[in-house]
């Protein structure tokens, strides 16, 4: 990798370095554009291990100065969950 202030050049090689295939770019941007807010759930159950992955993913979406200000409560109880939702 070379190194030339003012240019980009180190950027952009360091860029290609680790560029993502065309299968890889494509899924990003299907991603995006198939995205939806969910507010309404089917009641089903998520297991342990696609949880897990959910919130390790969740954790490490961009925010403003990489503060993450969110935090993500699992309620099980669906007693509980009705009367929060009555709330809401």
């Amino acid at each position: 990798m070379q190194f030339k202030c003012g240019s980009g050049l180190a950027r952009e090689e360091a860029m290609t370095d680790n560029a993502f295939s065309e299968a890889e770019r494509a899924a990003v941007y299907r991603a995006i554009a198939e995205r939806r807010d969910m507010r309404h759930f089917s009641g089903g159950t998520v297991e342990p291990e696609l949880l897990r992955r959910l919130l390790e993913a969740a954790h490490q979406a961009p925010s403003v100065g990489l503060m993450q200000p969110w935090r993500f409560i699992r309620i099980s109880d669906r007693a509980l969950r009705s009367k929060i939702q009555k709330l809401v």
